[in-house]
């Protein structure tokens, strides 16, 4: 029988969970999903083709309206292999859209038995009550032209990447927060660019997260699930020659607690000393095994920033006190731009509402200190915000010089949302707790200059998905 095209493929197509052309995606047996051109009022029928080298499954056509989640039947997939797909439609005449665009995904590290690395830590003794920072790094050398290259990580704790001085992704809090008795969420990224022949160095920092860290804000304890935390990374390098080369966390790494990150708390806040160099750099400690958890590749996508906003208004309710407001309140941090002294510290105070005196109120913190600190290593402009760290805020606080101008501050929301157009919707609403400003508004301190349009807000094109 012959079908009329109506010449409009599906769009928009996903695998698993609204997931667009993903890399260490978690499913071996995913489902596929898609949306209709606008020309269609319903589909009668799909055809799914996928390829995969020298594999090939065809649905052929099927009379089915579904065009969510439509399962994957063909021959098992396995860790790192990589999958091209598309569909074609017809609509509720039975006219043929077309071939869709192909779309792809590639998958991580499905099984324990993948990953040739092993948990390392500085080996220094250290207090863990203050919530340290580890740096861990490793040096390895590329001889040949490369094909591509995937870096494979997770976490006891959080982490971020930094390949030749380059941070690897815009990830926040990864790997998240999961049951890590029981299974451990992996990342999968693709560093292909950020390689160079000769030599490169890899570099992660650690934190204590949710795995080490002060969890629930009730306690002051540490640990709930340990008191060690740990890094495990493999880096596979595939060669345009065919060959491959893996550099995994292991004997070979070196780390310390010696560096600018004094300490990094999920409740407490972030203390930054840019006067502490990196020293002190030891062989690492490994565990002999992976553990009992399982490593599967995160299903969601990781946290990330999906906006920046502006200050709204700006008061100083005692002398050389300055408070910040952001007209809404937001799940995030503070990034700073100021003049600096060599060896001031600067505070960063945060709070949902305000005394009647227009100072913080941080009561219902309870015993979070919800505080940042920055130290100066010289004088000059710097510009910072911390690693490990969110606040639940309106209003901040910043005490003396670092205050004077509207364009010092800014902050950064995350919050949890499914997909870009979901955060953009979100992030619309406003949560004021009281005297909401209007966005376009440019506020100044009495007696001092207004500095720039500092009711924008910019979007960062990311959109977070978080798991519980």
């Amino acid at each position: 029988m012959l079908t009329q095209a109506i010449g409009v493929p599906a769009h928009s197509l996903s695998v698993g969970e609204s997931a667009s052309n993903p890399i260490g995606f978690h499913d071996a047996t995913p489902s596929f999903s898609w949306l209709l051109p606008a020309s269609a009022k319903a589909q009668s029928a799909y055809h799914l083709e996928t390829r995969s080298g020298e594999a090939h499954w065809d649905s052929g056509w099927v009379e089915s309206d579904q065009s969510t989640f439509v399962p994957y039947e063909g021959e098992a997939l396995s860790s790192r292999q990589q999958v091209e797909w598309r569909v074609n439609l017809r609509d509720e005449n039975g006219c043929e859209g077309g071939w869709s665009s192909w779309a792809r995904f590639e998958l991580g590290l499905l099984s324990n038995q993948d990953w040739e690395a092993r948990w390392i830590r500085p080996q220094q003794e250290v207090d863990m009550k203050r919530e340290p920072v580890a740096t861990l790094r490793h040096s390895f050398q590329i001889s040949k032209p490369i094909e591509h290259a995937r870096l494979y990580a997770t976490a006891k704790g959080v982490f971020e990447l930094h390949l030749n001085g380059k941070r690897v992704s815009v990830d926040h809090f990864a790997n998240g927060f999961t049951s890590y008795r029981n299974r451990l969420d992996t990342l999968t990224y693709d560093v292909t660019g950020h390689l160079q022949p000769g030599s490169n160095t890899i570099v992660g920092l650690l934190g204590s997260g949710w795995y080490a860290g002060r969890l629930p804000f009730e306690t002051t304890k540490i640990g709930p699930y340990g008191t060690d935390t740990g890094l495990l990374l493999q880096l596979e390098i595939t060669y345009r020659d065919g060959s491959s080369q893996v550099v995994a966390s292991g004997e070979q790494w070196e780390g310390t607690y010696e560096g600018p990150i004094v300490s990094s708390s999920l409740y407490d806040g972030e203390v930054y000393d840019a006067r502490r160099q990196l020293t002190d750099w030891q062989p690492v400690a490994v565990e002999p095994d992976l553990g009992n958890a399982r490593l599967t590749p995160k299903p969601f996508a990781p946290v990330r920033a999906t906006e920046t906003l502006s200050v709204q208004s700006i008061s100083e309710p005692k002398p050389g006190s300055y408070v910040f407001d952001l007209g809404q309140n937001i799940v995030g941090w503070a990034r700073i731009r100021v003049p600096v002294e060599q060896g001031e510290t600067i505070t960063i105070r945060f709070a949902e509402m305000l005394q009647a005196d227009g100072t913080l109120y941080t009561a219902n913190y309870r015993t979070a200190k919800s505080t940042d600190t920055y130290t100066a290593a010289r004088s000059g402009v710097v510009d910072w915000e911390p690693h490990f760290t969110f606040h639940g805020f309106r209003y901040v606080k910043l005490s003396g010089r670092a205050a004077t101008c509207a364009r010092v501050f800014w902050a950064r929301r995350i919050f949890p949302s499914r997909s870009t157009k979901r955060a953009t919707q979100l992030s619309r609403r406003s949560y004021c707790s009281r005297r909401p400003i209007p966005r376009g508004s440019t506020p100044s301190i009495k007696g001092r200059p207004r500095c720039g349009n500092a009711g924008t807000a910019t979007r960062m094109k990311t959109a977070l998905v978080t798991r519980r």
